[in-house]
């Protein structure tokens, strides 16, 4: 389906920025990206937009040669009314993968137990390296009735309400985000809102009934985990097992019956520096490294803008808050001036967005964009396919680089695209 909508929107012609911080320990959502996106287009001139060209042109997932990050897996959740879903955990790991309505559905079984809750997103690097170090927790506190491991990947479309909810509530804003459901409290609706933040509170009156119930399910998983504090100079930048477990034992009040699992983590202890005299070495996580093959296929510029604008769209799908709304609408309206190709469907979304005005349940812009994509012979986001990257940071830099080049383009050659 991706690909019939490649060839009849995008010609094979000539080839906003959201990067994070590389020092950042970990991966603040996409709102981040927009903030970042929306400094650069305010440089934006406000020329009319160019006319644009439409002319022809259960288990492991496949992945590209190169390829970053650990496999990455599509399971199948027992009670999910969704199919399989995307997992950086293996059958056998020991987490229990969930979606949103089964978090919630087995909360509402087990009433009385404690429950270790991951949210992640698949395509976050520091979530990679966070793989061992839940997968340690579930070996160490395996054998026990008091505490169950458990992980949701915040990325894939069934999940985002849960998400989202457990933001306001927990103040999940990062990923990963190590969250402890506690035990139901039998506290009336009153007494458990006003426990909860201001931003839940506000929020909670919007909701339609059953997202209502939905929200006190999750209000169970409000305790959150923060690195304890150490003295300046001596922070460990490895994150480990242990800090956690014992964070968690803490609220179950019982230790891991298995212990040395926890000494497993991410493996930083075979880091080599590479010597920027040295010669070249091997290319990074090319898996295909066969001699006389590099494994890279030869993208033609239109994959690269599908990408692009697939990218875009999973940032606003995902990341859309409230807060950020006229950062939306600035960057649909550069796009509809700057992308190669779209620009009247660009221009289309922001006065979409302009309509609806700032929203306080992304769910209510998620069908809107789906809506749009519709409109404009798009694939919906949150079942799309990236062609040329793997992850959204790679369609990112991608969008900057497009972006980049048609305005340098239009620049000095003084014609439209």
């Amino acid at each position: 389906r991706d690909c019939a909508v490649f060839e009849t929107t995008f010609p094979p012609c000539p080839r906003i920025a959201a990067a994070m911080s590389a020092g950042a320990r970990r991966c603040r959502r996409h709102a981040s990206s927009l903030l970042l996106a929306a400094g650069a287009i305010r440089l934006a001139t406000s020329e009319p937009p160019p006319t644009h060209s439409t002319g022809r042109t259960g288990g492991k997932i496949p992945t590209m040669p190169w390829q970053e990050g650990p496999w990455q897996y599509n399971i199948r959740v027992p009670g999910a009314s969704t199919g399989p879903t995307r997992t950086l955990y293996p059958p056998g790991s020991g987490v229990r993968v969930l979606t949103g309505e089964v978090l919630v559905s087995h909360l509402d079984a087990d009433p009385g137990s404690w429950h270790f809750l991951e949210l992640y997103d698949h395509m976050c690097p520091h979530c990679w390296f966070a793989v061992p170090i839940v997968t340690a927790l579930a070996k160490g506190f395996r054998d026990t009735d008091k505490v169950e491991i458990m992980s949701l990947n915040c990325h894939v479309q069934e999940n985002q309400e849960a998400c989202f909810f457990l933001e306001v509530i927990a103040g999940a804003v990062d990923f990963p985000t190590f969250l402890m459901c506690a035990p139901a409290d039998g506290k009336h609706v009153e007494e458990t809102l006003e426990a909860l933040p201001s931003d839940a509170q506000n929020l909670y009156p919007r909701l339609r009934p059953e997202q209502k119930q939905f929200f006190l399910h999750l209000t169970r998983c409000r305790l959150r985990f923060i690195e304890p504090s150490v003295p300046e100079g001596k922070e460990d930048e490895l994150l480990s097992a242990k800090p956690i477990a014992a964070w968690i034992s803490h609220q179950v009040r019982e230790y891991p019956p298995h212990p040395e699992a926890l000494t497993a983590g991410a493996d930083f202890a075979r880091m080599s520096r590479p010597d920027p005299r040295a010669p070249p070495g091997r290319p990074g996580w090319l898996r295909d490294d066969i001699p006389g093959e590099p494994g890279m296929q030869a993208w033609v510029p239109g994959q690269r803008w599908y990408d692009a604008l697939i990218g875009y769209l999973q940032v606003i799908s995902i990341g859309y808050r409230a807060a950020h709304h006229d950062d939306v609408i600035a960057t649909a309206d550069f796009l509809s001036k700057a992308f190669p190709v779209k620009g009247h469907a660009f221009r289309n979304l922001a006065e979409r967005f302009r309509n609806i005005g700032p929203q306080h349940d992304p769910a209510v812009v998620r069908q809107m964009i789906r809506g749009w994509t519709t409109d404009s012979s798009l694939p919906d986001p949150g079942g799309a396919s990236y062609l040329t990257c793997s992850v959204d940071t790679c369609a990112m830099w991608t969008l900057l680089h497009v972006a980049v080049a048609a305005v340098a383009a239009r620049g000095v050659t003084g014609e439209p695209l």
